[in-house]
Order: structure tokens, then C-alpha cells, then sequence
């Protein structure tokens, strides 16, 4: 059990810990699974809903820099909309990695790019940093 300030630490997941969910049937990992409701931090890049826009409180987290762009898009389980808490626009630059924070869901949302499987409660957007 976490107590204190570690349990306001997100926990780093990558865009494997995020493949394991099986996007025909809806059945994740175990590990998939204990993150859901979770503060998390994943890496990726911002893709905006609308295709110049600027400035957003909602948009694409995915693993790749153009993923969505270009299609085919990438599957359901390596997309995750994110609704930035409190509806805070942030800037949205496509070229930028990021570290996206906040509280994961296992939740499938059709967005203007195709099916979604995760939606993320925006706390906190971060440059990259292999930290």
C-alpha cells in the first residue's frame, strides 16, 4: 500500500504495459488491469482533434510521432484520449515528445481517428526526458 507522497507518484508505463489489452474482446493484462483508476506517466505524442488546432484540453496521446496523421491509425490499445483535468488547454505540438500524467482507464471511445482504448484524466503534460 502506498501512502503519502508515493501515492501521488504516477507510475512510468510504456506503450508495451498499454499493448496488453486485447481490444476485440476487452480483456487486459493483470498488469493492465491494477493500473486502471491509477496515476500513470506515458510517454508519446500529442495529436490534436482537429487538424490545426493549437491549443487544446482534449487530444490523442500515441506512441509514435504522425501516428493518426497518416493513416491506417494505430490499433485501439495505442491510443489514449486524454481530457486535461478542469478542462486546462495546453499547447499541442505534434513534433514534441511528452510525458502525459494522470489517472488511466480502460475505456473504448471513438474519436475523429478511429476506436480509442484508453482515456486519461490529464493532470500534468511534461517535455520528454528519458527520465
Amino acid at each position: 500500500m502506498l501512502t503519502g507522497a508515493d501515492a501521488q507518484q504516477p507510475v512510468n508505463i510504456d506503450w508495451r504495459v498499454l499493448a496488453g489489452l486485447d481490444y476485440t474482446n476487452g480483456k487486459a493484462t493483470d498488469t493492465l488491469k491494477k493500473l486502471e483508476g491509477k496515476q500513470v506517466r506515458i510517454p508519446g505524442f500529442v495529436v490534436p482533434l482537429d487538424d490545426f488546432q493549437e491549443e487544446g484540453a482534449e487530444f490523442l496521446l500515441v506512441p509514435y510521432y504522425g501516428a493518426c496523421v497518416h493513416t491506417p491509425p494505430p490499433p485501439p490499445n495505442q491510443i489514449v484520449m486524454v481530457e486535461m483535468t478542469g478542462k486546462k488547454a495546453i499547447k499541442l505540438n505534434l513534433f514534441d515528445a511528452v510525458w502525459m500524467s494522470g489517472t488511466l482507464k480502460i475505456a473504448s471511445v471513438e474519436s475523429p481517428y478511429g476506436t480509442v482504448g484508453y482515456t486519461l484524466e490529464g493532470l500534468k503534460v511534461e517535455p520528454y526526458s528519458s527520465k
